[in-house]
């Protein structure tokens, strides 16, 4: 099995601050791979560091074989930033639009589609996160488990074989995250889209997943098999499912 997106030896500092030290860590094509930890202990830069947009100060990130500084085919890969769909309520534009926009936005850089093509793309994008319904509505007037998933259309309109998901589930209610979990599954088992994301509560994630990621003082372990994720969520939550100090043996 291929390794899509590899981090070798990474290390990453703020302002001095080590953030993430000597992370080893290899996403396989079709794995839909969970990434969990405590708060500040680098989540969000090191998806961030996955997608280019920090560079590490040690170490090599690879995306589908290449060294991310020679990467080129970004319309490859899909990104969901935290809050993505943060929208104000009064935001003047629909569904369909906020969709569209990012596929001409990526279209101007990566070449032409007619405008046939692009409706195409966008109303199957609609579809398959279940919000095709709802093009015509006003995305501020959407739930935010509805906002999250428009803003989930924007990123595959583009067709990404690995996306990135950095906490898609905050702020959402419980039935929301179960839908939203579901639906990624189904782009994972059907559409073969390799999936990293971030989750601040792995209990809603780990019957979907196939891998789980636990970073713990700038070190990262992986766990493989839904034994092994249930057997270390078991040993890593408090009684009220929150993440709590995990036990691994560092090094």
């Amino acid at each position: 099995m291929s390794s899509v997106v590899e981090l070798q030896n990474v290390s990453f500092s703020y302002n001095g601050r080590p953030v993430l030290h000597d992370i080893n860590l290899a996403v396989y094509t079709g794995d839909f791979m969970g990434l969990i930890g405590p708060n500040g202990t680098g989540k969000s830069t090191l998806i961030r560091l996955a997608v280019g947009l920090l560079t590490p100060h040690h170490g090599e990130v690879r995306l589908l074989g290449k060294a991310i500084t020679r990467f080129r085919d970004w319309h490859r890969i899909g990104y969901m930033a935290q809050k993505a769909a943060a929208f104000n309520t009064s935001f003047p534009a629909t569904v369909q639009e906020i969709v569209e926009t990012h596929l001409r936005a990526q279209v101007r850089s990566a070449g032409h589609l007619d405008s046939t093509t692009i409706r195409k793309k966008v109303k199957h994008a609609l579809e398959l996160t279940g919000m095709e319904e709802f093009r015509t509505s006003l995305i501020g007037e959407l739930s935010g488990g509805q906002q999250q998933r428009v803003i989930l259309a924007r990123v595959l309109v583009s067709e990404p074989e690995i996306m990135f998901l950095d906490e898609p589930l905050a702020g959402i209610d419980y039935p929301s995250q179960q839908l939203f979990c579901s639906l990624l599954q189904h782009l994972n088992r059907e559409l073969r889209i390799t999936i990293l994301m971030v989750t601040h509560d792995p209990t809603v994630i780990a019957g979907y997943i196939n891998r789980l990621a636990c970073l713990e003082q700038g070190t990262l372990f992986t766990h493989d098999g839904q034994e092994e994720i249930r057997g270390e969520l078991a040993r890593t939550m408090d009684s009220h499912h929150h993440l709590v100090y995990h036990q691994h043996q560092l090094p």
